[in-house]
């Protein structure tokens, strides 16, 4: 396939908007940069899962990828996403045992996500799953292609070389 299947990326623009964001790119460009073409399906960074009804209409998805921190490998979730309507009906809970299990299986020793603190009820469901924030740690981000450019650009300076390790 090509590309995302129209009901695939049609559910995800709809869950996007429903969350207060704007996809302002293609889907197609999800699929470059290496976004799966089916639920389920593994990508070289990242894995979508998605939970259906009876009458196979998605009930929410979690996107994770796979990452590596200074005591081993961890299993960052990107995104839980769970419809209103099957909120507190234990479909978010059985994401989260899910990826649980993968840790498990995989010897990996951390789950990490973000949650945002101002979403209570997001925070305390974490909470209840065993969660814990972890209040050493700010998340730092560059946002803005305009800000990445100016870094991008900057020199490294005299005598500092940058390389790839192979």
């Amino acid at each position: 396939s090509s590309g995302i299947n129209a009901e695939y990326g049609e559910t995800f623009q709809c869950l996007a908007e429903e969350l207060g964001h704007t996809v302002t790119v293609p889907l197609s460009d999800f699929t470059t940069a290496g976004w799966p073409t089916e639920p389920t399906a593994a990508a070289p960074s990242f894995t979508v899962y998605i939970t259906r009804g009876d009458d196979n209409s998605i009930l929410g998805y979690c996107l994770t990828c796979l990452t590596y921190g200074w005591r081993g490998p961890v299993l960052r979730m990107e995104d839980l996403y769970i419809t209103k309507e099957f909120r507190d009906r234990g479909v978010g809970t059985a994401f989260m045992r899910h990826l649980a299990k993968i840790c498990e299986t995989r010897g990996i020793p951390k789950l990490e996500w973000i949650a945002d603190k101002t979403e209570t009820d997001a925070v305390d469901f974490y909470r209840k799953r065993g969660g814990s924030c972890a209040a050493q740690w700010v998340v730092m981000q560059i946002t803005g292609t305009e800000k990445l450019k100016a870094l991008a650009e900057t020199s490294l300076g005299p005598g500092i070389k940058l390389t790839k390790s192979d």
